[in-house]
């Protein structure tokens, strides 16, 4: 008798279990950790490397930048969490350079990013310059996650790609691709928080009236092992709201749309 009362009692757990909402089995993120970064500027290209591990490159020959990288591999952080970046500002010099087209695929090869392989690694549409920092997400899965900052048009972006469970580098989100994708144009992202199964993304504008800055939304994006994706929920956010007031929830996708480039294939 115990004995029965013992499987019945266990066989309820795993129902229990199994009917638990899938966001119980959602991913954790630690808190971003700064590896590095790099840099590009006007006139010559010639790449400025911080807090790289190590850096295989050649120095560049003007003058001007004595001292910083024309092309080369940089890797940042160790081990199974190293990434890997190969640039090269021989693209800086092409017609398309010359014609200030600076989102063009040509000159987006100048930064390659993922792998030590280059067949595994995305390319960066960042324009010029080249400008951006690496922070390091440890998951509590066997996906790597790396932020990357810059900024387009003097205003913040951020760009979130990962290595998967096979190893391959994916894009998976970016501020650009939220304002395509779910019509964040009324406002630019300002600000990044991670809380303990979000990484959240804070969007704001500036009110010229009341001369302050006064926040817009926010995009919290969660992951779904079923679909092993991102999604996201779209929170309205009112600043003349107490600051305890409860964002309201103005949209949601189980499966965010990716950025418009992904893998580069030589």
């Amino acid at each position: 008798m115990r004995y029965i009362k013992r499987v019945v009692f266990v066989l309820m757990i795993i129902n229990i279990w199994i009917a638990l909402p899938s966001n119980c089995m959602a991913m954790a993120f630690s808190q971003p950790v700064e590896l590095g970064s790099m840099s590009a500027l006007p006139p010559y290209g010639a790449f400025k490397i911080t807090g790289a591990t190590s850096n295989q490159g050649t120095l560049s020959t003007e003058k001007e930048q004595s001292g910083d990288y024309a092309k080369g591999v940089a890797c940042f952080g160790e081990g199974a969490y190293a990434l890997y970046v190969h640039y090269d500002n021989s693209y800086f010099y092409t017609d398309d350079f010359k014609m200030n087209v600076f989102h063009s695929k040509e000159f987006d090869k100048s930064c390659l990013i993922g792998d030590k392989d280059t067949k595994n690694t995305l390319i960066l549409p960042l324009g010029f310059p080249h400008n951006f920092t690496i922070y390091f997400i440890k998951t509590d899965s066997k996906i790597n996650l790396y932020l990357l900052a810059y900024n387009t048009n003097t205003l913040p972006s951020y760009k979130l790609i990962g290595r998967r469970e096979d190893g391959r580098f994916v894009n998976y989100f970016s501020t650009e691709a939220m304002e395509k994708y779910y019509g964040m144009t009324r406002a630019f992202c300002h600000n990044y928080r991670v809380l303990d199964n979000e990484i959240i993304f804070e969007y704001g504008k500036y009110d010229r009236v009341k001369a302050k800055f006064m926040s817009y939304a926010e995009m919290h994006f969660t992951w779904d092992d079923k679909t092993q994706w991102f999604g996201v929920n779209i929170l309205d956010v009112n600043p003349e709201e107490p600051e305890n007031a409860e964002p309201e929830n103005i949209a949601s996708d189980n499966n965010v749309e990716s950025d418009e480039y992904t893998d580069y294939d030589y």
